[in-house]
Formats: C-alpha cells, sequence, structure tokens
C-alpha cells in the first residue's frame, strides 16, 4: 500500500503491528530472537527485490518465505512438529496465518480502489503548487472534443514529466493531469520525460522518453 499511495502512513502502521505482534509472542514465551532476524532478512531481501534488483525474482521468494517462516515459528515454541499437539498448534499457526493474509488482502484492495476519491485523500497526500487534486490512477482522463462534450483520453504514446522517483510507482504529470504511474524497467528520477507504453486496469506503465 505505501508504494501505491506513498504517504508514510501505512509504513508506520505497518511497523507498528509487526513489532506488536512479535512483542506479544515474546511475552507469550513463542518467540525469540532467532524469529525476528529471520523476518528482518526477509523484509530485507524484498527490499532488495523491489528497489535494487526488480524482477529477478529470487530474492522475492527468498524474502516471503523467510517472513512467513519467522510469523509461523513465533506462534509455536517447536521447529518440527513431532506430537499431534505439534501438529495442531502448526495447523493454527498456518490458518491464522492464511486468514491474516486474506483479511489484508481485502482491505488492502478496499483502501485502494475507494481512498484515492475520499475527502480524506485530499488531506493525506500534497497537492502540487499551482496544479490539482491527484487522482486515481484508473480515472480516466477527460477532455472536450470539438463538439464540447468530453471523451476518454487515449493515455498510450502520451508524454509527461515524473514529479516524484518512480521505484517502480511515483507520481507523474501528463499536462494539467497528475497521475499514478509505474516504470517499466529501472528506476527513474523526478523531473525526467516519460512515455505512456501501456494501461494494465488500474496500472498505467510508463519508460523514459530517449
Amino acid at each position: 500500500m505505501e508504494m501505491h499511495i506513498p504517504t508514510g502512513l501505512f509504513a508506520i502502521t505497518g511497523v507498528l503491528c509487526f513489532a506488536l505482534f512479535f512483542w506479544s509472542r515474546f511475552l507469550g514465551g513463542t518467540a525469540g530472537w532467532l524469529e525476528v532476524v529471520l523476518f528482518l532478512i526477509g523484509i530485507g531481501c524484498l527490499a532488495l527485490e523491489v528497489f535494487v534488483l526488480p524482477g529477478f525474482g529470487v530474492f522475492g521468494v527468498s524474502g516471503g518465505l523467510l517472513v512467513i517462516i519467522s510469523l509461523i515459528l513465533a506462534g509455536q515454541t517447536f521447529w518440527v512438529p513431532v506430537t499431534s499437539q505439534d501438529y495442531t498448534a502448526l495447523s493454527r499457526s498456518i490458518s491464522s496465518l492464511l486468514i491474516a493474509g486474506v483479511v489484508f488482502g481485502v482491505v488492502a484492495f478496499s483502501i485502494g480502489k475507494f481512498l484515492p476519491r475520499s475527502r480524506l485523500w485530499d488531506h493525506m497526500v500534497l497537492v502540487p503548487p499551482g496544479g490539482k487534486p491527484l487522482r486515481a490512477a484508473d480515472e480516466p482522463i477527460l477532455v472536450p472534443d470539438e463538439g464540447g462534450r468530453k471523451t476518454d483520453h487515449k493515455r498510450i504514446g502520451t508524454q509527461g514529466e515524473t514529479l516524484s522517483i518512480l521505484r517502480p510507482a511515483g507520481k507523474a504529470r501528463f499536462g494539467e493531469e497528475y497521475l499514478d504511474v509505474v516504470s517499466e524497467g529501472p528506476f527513474i528520477d523526478p523531473g525526467t520525460r516519460v512515455e505512456v507504453v501501456r494501461v494494465e486496469g488500474m496500472r498505467i506503465v510508463v519508460r523514459k522518453v530517449t
């Protein structure tokens, strides 16, 4: 969510939630520093996948597995299940993790879908100087035609300028419009001319104009 809507709120909330999770497991006696180290290594691998080696895959898969393993181990006192009680505890940990993942997915989708259209969005995101409020990436650009009516603008091929670094998501300006965009390939610095190459649902993919 923080990558799609970079306000800082979602990053801080995520850090606090994971800190409370491991703190509660410490108090319950099921987690130790090993689980925390595994979790941090997993987050580091995911960060490498997103910011340093996007699309490579190895660090993303490894980081995701380490995060999942650390969360499961934090809810139990054993590594390998032996008794029936161990298997019951393992299944309970996995079920809780799956339920939390589903709930997170639904909440994240709802926030990403409806928050950019709400009044709260205007208070969370700064409006560029002299510009209009940022709009959702899936909201069509409307321009008047010869008859004065508004029609959908064909975005592919449209050129604009980045307002923030694209790593790979960020903001770009196309005329008087400010949109969420995603870079195709390497990161793109602010103030770089970009061109829309394709639109994939809510994603507007751009590349650097050479």
